[in-house]
């Protein structure tokens, strides 16, 4: 996949990024400016999530959520076409005990960008 954005809406969400940038470091981190650092390495905005869900929904291959299922499912069910455009989803929840592929499995490739993700997360922990 080409472009990979992460999306972090929570302090830990962020340190959760950042270690994934270790492993993957041409995924943007992207997270609320009420939250910035100063880092470098990470996309602030200051658009509502919801606004910014839509634009990285749209110029994305894949979207890693760093917050939970549900509040995912709500931010892009407005944004769903079908599984031959829709990019991959994946969730992992603020306490990293999950990560779940929840948009374009296998046809958009979020099943194996999962398995990538435990196979360097296993790795870490």
């Amino acid at each position: 996949m080409e472009k990979i954005a992460v999306l972090a809406i929570t302090k830990n969400g962020v340190s959760i990024g950042l270690r994934l940038k270790e492993f993957f470091p041409t995924w943007e981190i992207f997270a609320p400016s009420k939250f910035s650092n100063g880092n470098k390495e990470i996309v602030w905005y200051s658009d509502t999530t919801s606004e910014k869900i839509v634009e990285l929904f749209k110029n994305n291959n894949a979207l890693i959520c760093l917050f939970s299922l549900g509040a995912v499912i709500r931010l892009i069910a407005p944004h769903l076409k079908d599984k031959k455009t829709d990019p991959a989803v994946i969730v992992i929840d603020d306490k990293t005990n999950f990560v779940i592929s929840v948009l374009s499995g296998h046809l958009g490739g979020a099943n194996e960008l999962t398995q990538l993700l435990l196979k360097n997360w296993m790795q870490y922990q």
